[in-house]
């Protein structure tokens, strides 16, 4: 879903918070209502619909690590000031608190 620089260290924790909301989802998916055996409830509407709530949840995440990975790295590469500015710019909105994306909880598996 997603491929990101290594300009802010997320990359490795982001795939591990991608791999409990999709085992979260692929879970929620196989407990269905519990009538059925294990086997054949993981039908291929039920895997669709477990992805799709895996992406919708994590497509915020994703794209604002990309933004600000991508923003970083073009800053560091580029010589043109224009494109540096844009940078800063996109930074600034996105916030300062590299904290925040250090510190994020993607829930229990």
């Amino acid at each position: 879903m997603h491929a990101m620089g290594p300009f802010i260290g997320q990359g490795g924790s982001a795939g591990l918070e991608d791999a409990v909301v999709l085992a979260r989802s692929l879970s929620s998916a196989a407990a269905g209502d519990g009538r059925a055996p294990p086997r054949q409830q993981l039908r291929d509407d039920a895997v669709g619909a477990a992805i799709d709530e895996y992406v919708a949840e994590r497509r915020r995440r994703a794209t604002t690590l990309c933004l600000h990975s991508f923003a970083i790295g073009t800053l560091l590469t580029t010589r043109w000031l224009a494109v540096k500015l844009a940078c800063v710019a996109v930074l600034a909105l996105l916030g300062g608190d590299s904290r925040r994306d250090a510190d994020y909880d993607c829930g229990r598996l």
